[in-house]
């Protein structure tokens, strides 16, 4: 099944800013006019891969070890990569005892709080923002 409009214009805009990107994209779905794009993080990064994918006419992004996705409105979507990609934006992932509670983009110095029982971890692409408290 060919790319729908709305992925094969996702797909070009981010591929005219990242242009090496194109050989990573892993799925044209046979049976869904998504894609996928995931572009490993750089050595030493605790990222593990950016995943890039529409599904159900939302743009997403996902941050491998940091999970879960985020749906990104179209205007924010190519800015965002880019911040991710330069540290200048990570996820702070906050879990408990009973698992995930929550996920935020940050900024670097931003330190979002966090209950008693609760610890945050701060994962980036490069690692420049990466903390646990």
């Amino acid at each position: 099944m060919p790319l729908s409009r709305y992925a094969a214009e996702t797909l070009r805009e981010v591929l005219f800013r990242f242009p090496d990107w194109g050989k990573l994209v892993l799925a044209e779905h046979r049976y869904s006019p998504d894609f996928l794009l995931e572009v490993p993080a750089p050595p030493g990064s605790g990222a593990g891969s950016l995943q890039l994918f529409t599904e159900g006419g939302e743009r997403w992004v996902l941050l491998t070890n940091a999970g879960p996705e985020f749906p990104i409105r179209d205007s924010e979507f190519v800015p965002l990569v880019e911040s991710i990609v330069q540290d200048r934006v990570g996820v702070a992932v906050c879990t408990s005892e009973e698992g995930w509670e929550w996920s935020e983009w940050v900024q670097p110095g931003e330190h979002p709080p966090h209950g008693e029982r609760e610890s945050v971890r701060i994962v980036s692409w490069l690692g420049s923002l990466d903390a646990s408290y």
